[in-house]
């Protein structure tokens, strides 16, 4: 999972909160050698098509806007 890095702005500043910290390493079109810093939390719960699904994941933090007219904030590959 990708989300926008400032959602996540009060747990990634809580100084109680003793998370590791993955570098995720990526690739686009036209630079090569990213990182992005990725977190770990306890578990991540998604309604989807009203089911909730509790999944298991690593959260990519991106620095920017995902989306330009605000209408995503994350995404999910499954």
């Amino acid at each position: 999972m990708i989300i926008e890095k400032n959602i996540l702005k009060d747990v990634i500043t809580d100084t109680k909160t003793k998370r590791k910290i993955y570098l995720i390493p990526y690739e686009t079109l036209g630079s090569k050698n990213k990182v992005l810093f990725g977190i770990r939390p306890e578990y991540i719960r998604l309604s989807i098509n009203n089911n909730y699904v509790i999944y298991d994941a690593i959260l990519g933090l991106y620095d920017g806007k995902l989306s330009k007219n605000d209408s995503y904030k994350g995404l999910v590959r499954n």
